[in-house]
């Protein structure tokens, strides 16, 4: 999981020499910690509550692939 401004990414993870199943999910407006400000939430249309439901399916999402992924190679 990288928790990093998006612009700084490249830095942090590099796609090509990791040898691990990576996804990226960005949080629209979320700090380090996923927090992301009322006032974003309002030009979203959206509430913490969606936005952490987003990121936990998100979430929930990979797990299940990597799953798969880990019973068809056995």
């Amino acid at each position: 999981m990288c928790l990093c401004l998006l612009e700084k990414q490249d830095a942090v993870r590099d796609r090509e020499k990791m040898t691990t199943t990576t996804e990226l999910h960005e949080v629209d407006g979320g700090d380090h910690s996923f927090k992301i400000t009322k006032k974003h939430l309002q030009c979203l249309g959206s509430t913490e509550e969606a936005a952490e439901v987003k990121a936990v399916k998100s979430v929930a999402g990979f797990v299940k692939k990597i799953i798969h992924m880990q019973m068809a190679t056995h």
